[in-house]
């Protein structure tokens, strides 16, 4: 057992069993679970000896650590209703250092773990999106969301001008240039940044492409509840909810012609 004192940290369940043994509480988990710890709180885990669902011999696990969110302030933009995050109460006033950690050494949110099928799912530009844990999960510190295409599908050419996107692929193959860089293929395994500003395209080259998604600071799945379908499926048609490029504006998401 153990506590971090100064990171966040995010576990996702792949492949194989794990016990997790947060506080006094020992938690079974199985692929597809998801776990956000905020720091301060009392936490370990071990391949479970004995779990609820068939073991495997290959544990394969996604772990991040994420610090303040203060530290991931947008930049200073003319839309200020979309960076500012005024219409998804997230932010705050600079002056009044809303957002920031306490000081004092307490989470300032509980623990949570959850599997994917329980997530609430959306039918988003041509896919699902599986909202893991939004903004009020994780104090504001990160959305962490994951998104399933089908051969073709995937979002246009993006620009985030209030959000860093880190991205893993969990399954399939993706096509993806990256500001002026040229187009790279990524397989299953492979991990994606993409700073804030900066343009980026995805683009699923095989059938049932998983790829998790964390933006910091936390809001973006507000995009989805708010200009998406609620859905209980796990894939859709590609043609299905295109994307609306001037829905997306009012959340600081712009389009970058090609």
């Amino acid at each position: 057992m153990h506590i971090h004192d100064d990171a966040d940290e995010i576990f996702y369940i792949l492949d194989g069993n794990l016990t997790f043994f947060i506080g006094k509480e020992r938690i079974e988990a199985a692929p597809g679970a998801f776990v956000y710890l905020p720091r301060f709180v009392e936490h370990g885990f071990q391949v479970s000896t004995r779990a609820r669902w068939p073991t495997t011999t290959t544990l394969r696990l996604l772990t991040i650590r994420t610090s303040s969110m203060a530290s991931c302030r947008p930049r200073p933009s003319s839309n200020n209703t979309a960076c500012g995050y005024s219409r998804r109460g997230q932010m705050g006033d600079e002056a009044s250092g809303a957002g920031s950690r306490p000081k004092e050494s307490v989470p300032s949110v509980p623990a949570y773990i959850e599997r994917r099928e329980n997530c609430p799912r959306y039918v988003f530009g041509g896919g699902v999106w599986i909202v893991l844990a939004d903004k009020a999960q994780t104090s504001g510190n990160v959305t962490n969301v994951e998104s399933i295409y089908q051969q073709g599908g995937g979002l246009p050419r993006l620009l985030h001008e209030c959000e860093a996107e880190m991205a893993y692929a969990i399954s399939g193959r993706l096509r993806i240039p990256i500001g002026d860089e040229a187009e790279t293929t990524a397989e299953p395994g492979a991990m994606v940044f993409v700073p804030r500003g900066v343009a980026r395209r995805f683009t699923a080259d095989g059938y049932d492409t998983r790829l998790y998604h964390g933006f910091v600071p936390a809001a973006f799945e507000q995009l989805l509840v708010e200009h998406s379908v609620k859905t209980e499926l796990m894939t859709v048609p590609i043609g299905d909810a295109p994307f609306d490029p001037a829905m997306a504006m009012t959340f600081g998401t712009h389009l970058v012609p090609e």
